[in-house]
């Protein structure tokens, strides 16, 4: 008789079954069921991965396919000849709507990021937010997308940038950003010249988006009116905040605010209200703001010129001439408290040179980064601006970058 798990031989039976049920049998046979269920994990994490890196095949290879599908491009719309500032200002936003090649590499470049997450984290959500589902987007405009999970912050993003990597795309590249105060990493396409930026999902974002949302549904004029300012700024290049000036989203506020003084819309704060305004505002068009497949809606809302277009000039005018006036040392820029409030400076843990409070968030200044100099020069273009429009100079003097 003989133990083969073992190597023994044993002449006598009485032998053999004390030794099968002796504590050197007994280890030998933990080491070989250690053995085997350290064969099966290792043939199950292959499995794992050889399904991962065909998934992610699959996911390249999509890719691929509407990367390609959207280079073909469509020809830049020219610009009607307009006649004064206020036709100028809807021209301009009418034409800078981005053309439907962007729009298929848009969708793919976004496509690949929620199928990668799919693959690697299934019960994460994707939101789209930012200037494109309001439709104050150019061409070049980043696609911003933040990512709903239970996962660890730095985690979740380093796993899906080192998964992006794992596409083996030459033309994708992915930069992390994870020591910041948000989180985030940018997926970004050479071929394409789009970007990705995918953060981690924060409440407020939901709420601001609703309330952007609802104020841009409120007048037709009011998307080309902010496009304008933020395509102003652009072109001056004071729109950046890690050079002391105003971010899109501190200029989507600024001119929220200067519509709310202008009582053109009220102060809409409470989410219940804002609910309702979002559903009285539906007929007005789509707004996607969230997932892949409705990234295009907004770009396909109607991008005629807006009704009562004749006053958009005098409100661009008017906008410039508040914001000269503005007193910066005494008041605050909040659309909690319709448009303008008492600066109280000291409740405020942020620099308070120039102060836009951030919506749902009191006393968070989405501007403090400016510094005294870097208000001298803001101060300066406001009033460049507005003696430009008053002393009756076209749109094209105003966005001139000299």
């Amino acid at each position: 008789m003989a133990c083969d798990l073992c190597s023994k031989s044993f002449v006598r039976a009485r032998d053999f079954r004390v030794h099968m049920k002796g504590s050197a049998h007994a280890a030998a046979l933990a080491a070989a069921d250690e053995r085997a269920a350290l064969r099966a994990a290792a043939a199950a994490a292959l499995a794992r991965k050889t399904k991962l890196r065909e998934q992610l095949t699959d996911v390249a290879r999509h890719y691929t396919t509407r990367l390609h599908r959207g280079l073909v491009s469509v020809p830049s719309e020219s610009p009607a000849a307009a006649d004064g500032l206020a036709a100028a200002v809807a021209s301009h936003y009418a034409t800078s709507r981005p053309r439907k090649h962007i729009l298929r590499l848009r969708k793919a470049l976004l496509g690949l990021a929620v199928e990668t997450v799919a693959i690697l984290f299934p019960a994460a959500e994707l939101e789209v937010y930012g200037s494109i589902p309001l439709r104050l987007d150019s061409e070049s405009s980043d696609i911003d997308v933040s990512i709903i999970s239970d996962e660890d912050e730095t985690l979740l993003l380093s796993t899906i940038a080192d998964g992006v990597e794992a596409l083996g795309l030459s033309s994708v590249t992915v930069a992390r950003t994870l020591t910041a105060r948000i989180p985030l990493i940018t997926i970004a396409d050479s071929l394409s010249s789009l970007e990705l930026d995918l953060s981690i999902w924060k409440l407020d974002k939901l709420e601001i988006n609703k309330v952007f949302t609802t104020y841009l549904s409120l007048d037709a004029r009011i998307p080309p009116l902010l496009f304008a300012i933020r395509s102003w700024a652009k072109a001056r290049n004071i729109n950046n905040a890690y050079t002391g000036t105003i971010n899109s989203f501190g200029l989507t506020v600024l001119g929220i605010a200067f519509l709310q003084s202008s009582g053109v819309v009220p102060v809409i704060e409470e989410l219940p209200e804002v609910e309702a305004e979002l559903a009285t505002a539906a007929a007005a068009g789509p707004v996607a703001n969230a997932s892949h497949e409705r990234i295009a809606a907004a770009d396909h809302a109607s991008a005629a010129t807006p009704a009562a277009d004749e006053d958009l000039g005098s409100m661009l005018v008017a906008f410039f001439e508040w914001l000269a006036a503005f007193d910066y040392d005494a008041h605050r820029i909040s659309i909690r408290h319709g448009g303008v409030t008492s600066k109280e400076a000291h409740k405020f843990d942020d620099d308070t040179v120039f102060v836009i409070e951030r919506p749902r968030t009191p006393y968070q200044n989405v501007t403090r980064q400016v510094s005294p100099d870097s208000l001298r020069r803001l101060v300066y273009e406001f009033r460049r601006a507005r003696d430009i429009l008053s002393a009756g100079g076209s749109l094209v003097q105003l966005l001139a970058s000299d």
